[in-house]
């Protein structure tokens, strides 16, 4: 992957066909990728967000993680991308004041 990383140009990615499908192939290859933490381990309760159009870390991988974690739960924006707190900010907020009030926090 870090080959792939290295070829893009991002400068060339609006002028090149193939300069786009490296980035599509690159987002394919992270969103696929396991997790890199250890998530089995986390006894605390967790709350994974996550945008239903994101590119980092979309709603399978979301989901993926919060069924990893011990006491997790996943959360799906169905109208953003990466940026929850700007995109639903009434939601996100909400939610986040639910979570840890509930948990005793």
């Amino acid at each position: 992957m870090r080959d792939l990383v290295e070829a893009l140009d991002l400068e060339e990615l609006t002028r090149s066909p193939r300069a786009f499908e490296q980035l599509v192939q690159l987002n394919r290859q992270i969103r696929e990728a396991p997790p890199p933490l250890e998530l089995e381990k986390i006894a605390v309760p967790s709350l994974v967000l996550a945008g239903r159009h994101s590119l980092v870390m979309g709603p399978d991988a979301a989901q993926r993680a919060a069924r990893r974690l011990q006491d997790g739960r996943a959360v799906i924006f169905e109208h953003s991308a990466h940026a929850l707190a700007l995109e639903e900010p009434d939601r996100f907020q909400d939610l986040l004041a639910e979570f840890v009030v509930g948990n005793g926090a």
